[in-house]
């Protein structure tokens, strides 16, 4: 019996094009300031990579409408960027432009964006208090090359050990 290696290569040929997504999950509960009460903010981002921030760099802002955002609340309508992302020399900053008209910054511990994980802002004068969590989702050719490996270990122990036949 001759192995079929087409449909094989077919899956390997299909997902080798997929990517890899990284989702970032935010909540914070905002202290009431300028006339605004307190309430809670949050935001889900989800983009093919870890959000390409450098040292010191040019700040990355995204729209509320974003398709790279799939949920933003109270986020402050386009054309104001809502979501504003920067590394600094010594932590990562998220800026949350509120519906209110307030900004708000949280500070997350030195390259938070860049790897997955849970965390929690860092303390300091005028930072608001939040949660973070930045989740790496596996490539769709990890479950192929997975499902791959089983059937492959499944058809190897059925041909060494075959059904015996009564006679």
């Amino acid at each position: 019996m001759k192995f079929p290696v087409l449909p094989y290569v077919a899956i390997a040929l299909f997902t080798t094009t997929a990517h890899a997504s990284v989702i970032y999950t935010f909540t914070a509960t905002t202290r009431a300031s300028f006339g605004s009460p307190s309430h809670q903010e949050t935001f889900r981002l989800e983009t093919p990579g870890f959000i390409p921030l450098v040292t010191n760099g040019p700040l990355i802002s995204l729209l509320e409408t974003d398709p790279a955002v799939t949920k933003c609340t109270p986020c402050k309508d386009a054309p104001v960027p809502a979501l504003h992302f920067l590394r600094g020399s010594t932590s990562d900053l998220i800026q949350f432009a509120d519906e209110d008209g307030a900004t708000r910054l949280f500070t997350f511990p030195f390259e938070s964006l860049s790897n997955a994980g849970s965390y929690s802002t860092l303390w300091g004068i005028n930072v608001e208090r939040g949660e973070l969590t930045v989740a790496n989702t596996p490539e769709p050719s990890t479950f192929a090359l997975l499902a791959t490996g089983a059937a492959l270990l499944a058809f190897r122990r059925q041909r060494r050990n075959p059904a015996i036949s009564p006679h």
